[in-house]
């Protein structure tokens, strides 16, 4: 069976900063069910979403993008594909 994720959001906010944790707990559920095939990028990936809160667009790849596609706050902000960057830029 797999482990359940018990994250202490507190506590990773106070490293992290207020409102930027959320993620952290999003992923977790996600990547502890069967058939998730973890990269060692996705610890990066996590630390650099981060800053996506306070971010209007930003660029991930696209299992990471998968992986969020409907975490609200991350909701319209993630972009899978260098190339729709400009497009996207240029929309808003």
């Amino acid at each position: 069976s797999l482990p359940v994720h018990d994250l202490d959001l507190e506590k990773l906010e106070a490293s992290v900063g207020k409102g930027r944790a959320g993620h952290f707990s999003h992923y977790f559920s996600r990547v502890l069910k069967p058939g998730y095939a973890f990269k060692r990028s996705d610890v990066m990936d996590l630390m650099q979403m981060c800053y996506a809160y306070e971010c209007d667009l930003f660029r991930c790849d696209k299992a990471m993008a998968h992986t969020f596609r409907d975490f609200e706050p991350f909701k319209s902000k993630l972009v899978d594909r260098l190339g729709d960057l400009p497009k996207r830029i240029a929309d808003r």
